[in-house]
């Protein structure tokens, strides 16, 4: 954790002290995000399946490209995602079964390296890096057949801070000089559990569309 700060800190210095010689650009992004919830390793005797429904997310970026091939970029994301738990319980009889609707929000913090192939107006780029991922809020609602639905906070079963890798394609289309609109798929993969008792964690595609707002 304390090297990916170092790093982006880093990084961020390098950008302040590269944009009077290259581009440097504010992007802002709206996405939604598609993603699987999965345990690390199969287990013995698991009882629960998973429904994944789609996410939202918001996104900031301070980005550079400091040569004509290559650019890096550093910013914050609030992403909120929902998953469904379907508990079957075998040897409870008929009306036993749950399910929980799972509902987190995430504060991501993205380090990327973009490796560009320009065109006159346009711009084609592949992309990726890591992303230190800070969970703000986590809740369940537990739902079953029969009874009154309840919810509980899952804040202190889920593991607050995480790290996770990305890796995606974009596009970028001119519009004057100082703006541009863009697209983006990036596939993520989170490297560390979010909820250890079970040893689940997620990964998926989002689709994000951009505005880029030149600096300099």
């Amino acid at each position: 954790m304390k090297k990916f700060l170092f790093w982006s800190i880093l990084c961020f210095q390098s950008m302040l002290f590269a944009q009077h010689d290259s581009p440097t650009f504010i992007k802002f992004t709206v996405g939604k995000d598609f993603t699987r919830w999965y345990h690390k390793e199969p287990m013995e005797l698991d009882i629960y399946t998973y429904t994944a429904n789609s996410g939202l997310a918001f996104q900031m970026v301070y980005a550079n490209e400091f040569s004509p091939k290559f650019g890096f970029s550093l910013g914050a994301t609030y992403q909120y995602l929902k998953f469904e738990r379907k508990e079957e319980c075998i040897s409870c009889g008929e009306g036993a079964d749950a399910v929980s609707i799972y509902r987190n929000q995430f504060l991501q913090i993205p380090l990327t390296l973009q490796y560009f192939i320009r065109n006159e107006q346009s711009d084609i780029y592949v992309l990726g890096g890591f992303q230190y991922q800070y969970l703000l809020n986590a809740s369940n609602r537990h739902i079953l057949k029969t009874g009154t639905p309840k919810i509980y906070s899952m804040e202190e079963s889920a593991q607050r801070s995480t790290v996770g890798a990305h890796l995606g394609v974009g596009y970028k289309y001119q519009l004057s000089y100082a703006t541009s609109v863009g697209l983006e798929c990036m596939y993520t993969q989170t490297l560390g559990d979010i909820y250890p008792v079970n040893a689940l964690r997620n990964r998926g595609i989002s689709l994000k569309f951009g505005l880029f707002f030149r600096l300099n």
